[in-house]
């Protein structure tokens, strides 16, 4: 499972990568290519630029002087370079998309990848417990939520970036649904903190705002003097019907 781990880690860290790597290309490529072509007019052969624009079907003809052809040539030439390369890193991109599918992540999820993190297994530094599953979390309560989610065959991702409108959170767990929909899970462990407070009710405003409610499609947990263990995790997973709804953990 530690392997199965890395390769959705890396395959998420790729297409951050990849994703990025082709929009920067494709800004510079204001069209394709194309090709340069004679075209004979009244009897004599004039040098064009034969190419198309803007995603329009039609071509654009660009007519080159004799004075700006070795120009027109090596910006050809450069644009080529780009449209090889560019295609190159679409079908890595495509791999990495795949290989993400495998593991449940739906095309609709990729937009929110926009800001993955790096590998879970070698991420942040203040991640030390280990969970089954072979991540790092950041506390024992969400060590106790990952394993007992493990332990019932039931799929999740740890503090996976979601954009919602022009915000990006990291719920706890995602929990993606047999529907192609997703739960949250949240767990509340340091309420006593006045700026943890202010952050999670900013949080929750957003999942409001953008259809995650409480008792539907969002689930929030609390630790109230160490009493949090796997009997609350268990009512929750019973009472979301996860085991019938959310997408099996293959192990």
């Amino acid at each position: 499972m530690f392997d199965d781990l890395n390769v959705e880690s890396y395959a998420r860290f790729a297409f951050l990568e990849l994703s990025n790597r082709v929009a920067a290309l494709r800004k510079q490529l204001p069209h394709e290519a194309g090709e340069l072509v004679y075209v004979n007019q009244r009897g004599r052969n004039y040098l064009y630029w034969k190419y198309h624009k803007n995603n329009c079907t039609r071509y654009t003809y660009q007519y080159i002087s004799k004075q700006n052809e070795t120009d027109v040539r090596q910006y050809q030439e450069k644009l080529k370079r780009f449209e090889d390369e560019l295609h190159i890193y679409e079908e890595k991109l495509y791999l990495a998309e795949t290989a993400l599918a495998s593991f449940g992540i739906t095309h609709d999820m990729l937009s929110s990848l926009s800001n993955a993190s790096m590998p879970l297994a070698f991420g942040n530094s203040e991640r030390k417990l280990v969970t089954l599953r072979g991540e790092e979390v950041r506390s024992k309560s969400e060590l106790l939520i990952a394993n007992t989610l493990f332990l019932e065959k039931i799929l999740y991702y740890y503090e996976f970036s979601l954009r919602l409108g022009s915000d990006t959170v990291s719920p706890d767990f995602l929990i993606p649904l047999k529907d192609g929909k997703c739960i949250l899970w949240e767990h509340l462990g340091l309420l006593e903190q006045q700026q943890y407070q202010k952050h999670w009710t900013w949080k929750k405003n957003l999942y409001s705002a953008n259809h995650y409610i409480e008792n539907y499609n969002l689930i929030i947990t609390k630790d109230t003097k160490g009493s949090f263990d796997t009997r609350d995790i268990q009512y929750m997973i019973q009472t979301y019907h996860l085991k019938e709804l959310a997408k099996p953990l293959q192990t």
